[in-house]
C-alpha cells in the first residue's frame, strides 16, 4: 500500500474526511474542521491515521466504537420513549482496552457491567467538543438540551446477527496527546446497553 502524502494532503486541505479517504486507505469521518495545520505534527496526523486504519482492515480491530445522540420525546430525559437522532462512527478504528476491567455485578434485575474502559489512538482529527457531544446536534460548544443524550457505544458485530452494544459515558475530560498523534478518553460503563438491533431501552 502507497501512503502518497500528495493525497493525504488533499484530504487535509479539505478539512475532513468524508467518505473514502483520499489516499484510498479507508473510510474516515468527520472532524475538527476548524484546526489549524500549522505544524509538522499537525501535516502528519492524515497519514497516521491512514496506517491505523490498517488494524481494521486487517481485522485486528472487530469492533466499531460509535458516539451517540438520543432525544427523549417527553421534553427531558428519562420522560417518554427515548430516540436515536444521530451515530457517529470513530474513525480510524481507536484502541479500546481490554472489556476484562468491566466488573460483572448482580442486580435486582439480573446481571450488570460495571467500571471504566480506556479508549486511545482517536485521531486528532477530532475535536474535543465532539468526543464529548457538544457539537454535530447542537452549535459546537452549546451544551445538549434537556431532552437529549449523549453517550459513546462499544460494538462487536457477528457474522451470524447482532452483536451486543455496551453503552459509556465520558468519565474524565478527554486528554489530547500530540506526541503520539491521539485523543485518549476513558469511559464509565453505563447500565443501560441499546437493544443488539440499535433500539433505546
Amino acid at each position: 500500500m502507497s501512503l502518497g502524502v500528495a493525497c493525504c494532503r488533499a484530504c487535509q486541505a479539505a478539512g475532513q474526511f468524508g467518505g473514502v479517504c483520499g489516499c484510498g486507505h479507508g473510510k474516515f469521518t468527520l472532524v475538527d474542521q476548524a484546526q489549524q495545520q500549522g505544524t509538522l505534527i499537525d501535516s502528519l496526523t492524515p497519514i497516521v491515521d491512514c496506517v491505523r486504519d490498517i488494524y481494521t482492515q486487517l481485522g485486528a480491530r472487530q469492533y466499531e466504537v460509535n458516539l451517540v445522540w438520543t432525544q427523549w420525546t417527553g421534553g427531558e430525559r428519562g420522560v417518554g420513549g427515548e430516540n436515536v437522532v444521530r451515530t457517529l462512527q470513530v474513525l480510524p478504528t481507536p484502541l479500546v482496552g481490554t472489556l476484562n476491567a468491566l466488573d460483572r455485578e448482580l442486580q435486582s434485575i439480573g446481571i450488570d457491567e460495571a467500571g471504566t474502559l480506556r479508549v486511545s489512538e482517536i485521531s486528532p482529527r477530532f475535536s474535543e467538543d465532539l468526543l464529548i457531544g457538544k457539537d454535530l446536534v447542537v452549535r459546537t460548544g452549546d451544551n445538549l438540551p434537556v431532552d437529549m443524550n449523549f453517550y459513546w457505544e462499544i460494538y462487536f458485530p457477528r457474522l451470524d446477527g447482532f452483536g451486543l452494544r455496551r453503552r459509556f459515558t465520558p468519565a474524565t475530560a478527554p486528554n489530547k496527546d500530540p506526541t503520539n498523534f491521539e485523543w485518549v478518553v476513558n469511559l464509565l460503563k453505563s447500565s443501560e446497553n441499546r437493544t443488539r438491533d440499535g433500539v433505546p431501552q
